[in-house]
């Protein structure tokens, strides 16, 4: 099957394998060229981007994420383009370029608001929270985390409510907050319990016990 090398590539990107990911990305860049594959090229183009910025080749992630944006425009797949924001948001967050990363989040949650992706604009705002909380602008990342919980509830993603719950709690207790770090981490409880994820119920009862 074509598509076999993006799935090996997720695999290995999942372990944090990036040479094995970016081997089989451009492997189904190449295959998806040589037979016109164009959807193949541009899967594969976008997770590049990720793949070759964690192996330090910058500038060829610049470019791949460029291409992947490009082509999925002019095929107007506009949550494709948004996820390739994302991508591209991320790449300049790791690093440090927080202002620029910043605003492509704010492109990416744009779009998805066009589109109706509640999930995608879940992420796109948790991300966005995490830069405007990097940069010391805590008011606006606390706004956005509660928008990423209230939209990751609305549509029942108890991985990006995790995500959004921890780090409001983790904000709320670096700002000396500690009432709204409690009730924030007893919210993060009762989603990891509903999950069933041992490990992260362990690690948040350590959490909840620091604010007590």
């Amino acid at each position: 099957p074509i598509w076999i090398d993006l799935k090996e590539s997720e695999a290995a990107r999942s372990i944090g394998d990036y040479k094995r990911d970016e081997e089989l990305t451009s492997r189904a860049v190449q295959k998806g060229r040589a037979i016109g594959a164009r959807l193949l090229v541009t899967w594969g183009r976008h997770w590049e981007c990720w793949s070759l910025h964690k192996l330090g080749q910058v500038a060829k992630s610049y470019e791949a994420c460029a291409e992947a944006k490009r082509i999925f425009e002019e095929a107007g797949d506009k949550d494709s383009v948004a996820s390739v924001l994302v991508t591209s948001a991320a790449v300049m967050e790791e690093q440090g370029k927080l202002a620029e990363a910043g605003a492509i989040y704010e492109q990416a949650t744009k779009v998805y608001r066009e589109t109706g992706d509640q999930g995608g604009l879940g992420v796109a705002l948790d991300n966005l929270a995490i830069v405007q909380r990097n940069i010391g602008n805590h008011p606006a990342a606390k706004n956005l985390y509660q928008q990423a919980a209230s939209i990751a509830r609305a549509v029942g993603d108890k991985q990006i409510l995790i995500l959004a719950q921890g780090n409001l709690a983790s904000l709320a207790f670096y700002d000396g907050d500690l009432a709204q770090a409690r009730s924030s981490y007893e919210d993060l409880l009762i989603t990891c319990r509903e999950l069933g994820s041992k490990d992260r119920i362990a690690l948040q009862l350590g959490n909840f016990g620091d604010v007590l």
